[in-house]
């Protein structure tokens, strides 16, 4: 995962800064821009769902019995072809 940098600059004068780049920018950057802000939301979820699973894991909520459990309602709902 990307860990923010600690800058010196305030939220209000980053998002100002941000702001001009991506008006400044052509449709190329754009796009770039547009999966580098992807790419950061799919990491920070990776991570809240791995975090997750190790609460389940400690608690007991998700262990092989309850994985071999909802994985057999799975597949009854969903045949193989």
């Amino acid at each position: 995962m990307v860990k923010p940098v600690p800058i010196s600059a305030d939220s209000n004068t980053l998002k100002k800064l941000l702001h001009e780049k991506i008006e400044e920018s052509d449709e190329g950057k754009l796009s770039l821009l547009h999966r580098l802000v992807l790419q950061l939301e799919a990491e920070e979820l990776a991570e809240s769902l791995g975090k997750s699973f190790d609460e389940d894991r400690k608690t007991g909520k998700l262990n092989e019995e309850r994985f071999q459990k909802v994985l057999a309602q799975v597949r009854a709902q969903r045949p193989c072809k």
